[in-house]
């Protein structure tokens, strides 16, 4: 269990990839539950199993999973794409939280929670590519206590795609079925295939990171050899420094540090001014001071970092590895890109409510995709309104409102949003 978090996030991935179980990472003091970066692939769960963790934030933060630059968390993940025939990694995950639960910062990277439960059902509105499919219609018991089995899911909508993606999506999906009959050889095939033809599809990075998975796992291929082909037949300058900094993550798992420090170098001499060039930094100072102890080329790397790109999350991590006091060391707060601020839910939806169970207040969250008269009643359990916390025009968009149960008994409740037309409810339950 990660609980009670300050800072960021409560779970930080950076070029990392392992499988989770039954975990409660929750916190009320993070922005962020869970944040993946360079190219990290979390499994929570696994091909025989679900996952059954229980991830979540407190009401003031500002989403539960993000991924960026080429990392696909996968948190339920069907082959075949029906509902119907289940899942076959992941799944049965619990994903609560407020604001955007889940966000793929840019387009290299992908969340995929198919078969999860988010609070709700259908899913929330979520940020880029993430696939909510098949949401679940009932928690499925997750966190650190395992309980229940997984329920029939409900079918949702799949996220947009980009226009090379259709022809990418097929291949994609001939390639995960090999995966599926463990034919390893001709899925790496097919995804080598993939990523050639469409290197500017979401999906190849998916096929990215899958290679990288059965190349490590499966020991199907080397993975610098896999690499190094990839690289002879992409030319697209964003995927070419992606496949580099996966080779520079391979080469120090091999202790193999002049190649990583090396290919490090060129990164960071191809990309200037890009993420690809802070995490080409940060790479340097960790190969020269946890690898060489080499305190000369670390603090020429840390001080590049802190004169480049000051508050940043990877700067501050380098500043606190080299000793530096954690309470003078300024980090910038995890925020979504500007274009993605303004996107409006596409449902009129009544949220989750945080906490619940409670035992005096609690928090309901709605959204609206346009502007409209909105009315929020508490009920009692016998049907008796009990008080509005609403009654008036509101603009479209992330609505939370606090509901103080302070005068009232220990029982069940109910809050029913209404608009124009459309009446949702969801059960509160007070426990003093």
């Amino acid at each position: 269990m990660i609980t009670g978090a300050y800072g960021n996030e409560a779970v930080y991935f950076y070029a990392s990839s392992p499988s989770l179980y039954s975990n409660t990472i929750t916190s009320e003091y993070s922005f962020l539950a869970i944040y993946a970066t360079n190219g990290s692939d979390p499994v929570f769960g696994g091909s025989a199993r679900g996952g059954y963790n229980y991830l979540s934030t407190g009401i003031n933060a500002d989403g539960v999973i993000w991924a960026t630059n080429s990392s696909n968390p996968v948190l339920g993940w069907n082959v075949a794409g029906e509902c119907e025939t289940g899942p076959y990694i992941g799944g049965n995950n619990s994903i609560i939280g407020y604001m955007v639960p889940a966000a793929a910062i840019d387009g290299t990277s992908s969340i995929s929670a198919q078969y999860c439960w988010w609070g709700q059902t259908p899913a929330p509105p979520c940020v880029g590519n993430v696939n909510t499919n098949c949401p679940l219609s009932s928690d499925p018991g997750t966190g650190s206590t395992l309980s229940k089995s997984s329920p029939e899911p409900v079918i949702a909508s799949h996220p947009e795609e980009k226009p090379d993606d259709e022809a990418a999506k097929a291949l994609w999906e001939v390639a995960m079925s090999a995966v599926w009959e463990k034919n390893y050889t001709g899925a790496l095939d097919d995804f080598q295939t993939l990523i050639r033809l469409y290197p500017a599809s979401t999906y190849a990075y998916r096929a990215l990171s899958m290679s990288v998975r059965l190349c490590r796992e499966q020991k199907t291929r080397d993975m610098i050899t896999y690499l190094d082909e990839l690289l002879t037949g992409v030319e697209d300058k964003t995927l070419r420094a992606v496949i580099k900094s996966r080779k520079v993550s391979e080469f120090r798992r091999m202790k193999d540090i002049e190649q990583a420090i090396t290919l490090s170098r060129e990164i960071l001499a191809e990309n200037p001014e890009t993420i690809h060039e802070t995490t080409a930094l940060f790479d340097l100072f960790n190969l020269y001071q946890k690898d060489l102890a080499d305190s000369v080329q670390a603090e020429y790397y840390v001080t590049e970092l802190k004169t480049k790109y000051p508050e940043d999350e990877l700067t501050g991590i380098a500043r606190i590895d080299w000793g530096e006091d954690p309470e003078k060391v300024v980090i910038r707060k995890r925020t979504l890109p500007e274009k993605e601020k303004d996107i409006l839910p596409e449902t009129f939806t009544l949220g989750s409510a945080y906490p619940n169970p409670f035992n005096s207040m609690t928090t309901i969250q709605f959204f609206l995709p346009e502007e409209i008269d909105v009315i929020l009643n508490i009920y009692d359990i016998n049907g008796r309104l009990i008080t509005q916390l609403i009654n008036q025009h509101m603009p479209a968009g992330y609505h939370t409102i606090t509901w103080d149960a302070t005068p009232f008994s220990s029982g069940i409740y109910f809050a029913q949003l209404q608009t124009r037309g459309d009446v949702k409810v969801r059960k509160l339950m007070l426990m003093k």
